[in-house]
């Protein structure tokens, strides 16, 4: 039985299929967080094999898959919407590029034949809950290869402190910003990330999550959000070690400014921030989204 969240997003991407097209291919007057969170993932795989595997789940439009399908890789994606599966083969075939394309559950997908190099799940785990996210990660953990690549984007907590905004309260009310705040320190204080990693693992993991979220345009109720240290605690039992954090979506406006008279200024800086700066993990407090690189362990 599928929950209420799952319902909402299936219908929210069958509805606005057409619009996530648009969106994917640049074609907005906002910041596009799915490109630059794309762009992360891109940086992060140029160490890769050639013809290295790579899936995505949750492609969404599948332009991710279509720019790793052109750089050689053997790229394949998945999501639960059959409106955007059909969108994802539509431009690969304009791209003429080969590229795998599958209408499924992430939970239901068929085990690969052999594990995949790199794996990518981006503007994914925010609809569904955090119980499911584990059990995620564990499915991650038994379709990426030894010495492989996962890539997971999220939508960030830290940044509801800088936001001064309804979610901002929301912290307040479950009394969760302390924690967030010295996660916020050690990010922005600690140049090496390697020191900076160990260091946002070890902070209590936080178990408060509302379970509604103020309006962002997006008709689910419950989008959820996670902290860099956060997830590398959550996914280092699953044999996942921390590469990098790359911010997204840098704010250097309040966003109340940003949203308003300086909507212009505000996208440009924040291009110009993920160009110049986009592996500097001290940018992510003020950053609404990331995404963490992580390679899979082998076995001692």
């Amino acid at each position: 039985m599928t929950s209420k969240q799952q319902n909402e997003t299936l219908k929210q991407f069958r509805e606005d299929a057409g619009r996530w097209r648009v969106f994917s291919d640049g074609g907005t007057d906002k910041v596009n967080v799915s490109l630059m969170r794309h762009q992360a993932v891109l940086q992060g795989s140029a160490s890769l094999p050639a013809n290295a595997s790579f899936l995505d789940v949750g492609c969404g439009a599948g332009q991710l898959v279509i720019e790793m399908a052109s750089r050689g890789f053997k790229a394949s994606g998945i999501d639960f919407s059959p409106e955007m599966i059909a969108i994802c083969r539509e431009k690969a075939r304009e791209a003429n590029v080969t590229a795998a394309f599958e209408c499924v559950s992430a939970f239901e997908m068929a085990p690969p034949g052999k594990p995949y190099d790199a794996l990518s799940a981006q503007g994914f785990i925010e609809y569904i809950s955090p119980a499911q996210m584990e059990s995620f990660f564990a499915l991650a953990s038994r379709f990426v290869a030894d010495g492989g690549s996962f890539f997971v984007g999220s939508r960030n907590r830290l940044f509801n402190l800088c936001s001064l905004n309804s979610y901002t309260q929301l912290e307040l009310d479950l009394g969760t910003e302390r924690r967030l705040l010295q996660e916020c320190v050690l990010l922005a204080g600690t140049a090496r990330p390697e020191d900076v990693f160990d260091a946002v693992a070890a902070l209590p993991r936080l178990t408060r999550h509302p379970e509604t979220h103020p309006s962002t345009g997006i008709k689910v109720s419950s989008r959820f959000q996670y902290t860099p240290g956060e997830l590398i605690a959550a996914l280092k039992p699953h044999g996942f070690a921390p590469v990098s954090v790359y911010p997204v979506h840098y704010h250097a406006l309040p966003v109340a400014v940003a949203s308003a008279d300086r909507a212009e200024l505000h996208r440009s800086f924040a291009n110009l921030m993920f160009h110049e700066a986009g592996h500097d993990h001290r940018l992510v407090p003020n950053s609404s989204s990331f995404v963490l690189h992580l390679k899979k362990l082998g076995r001692a």
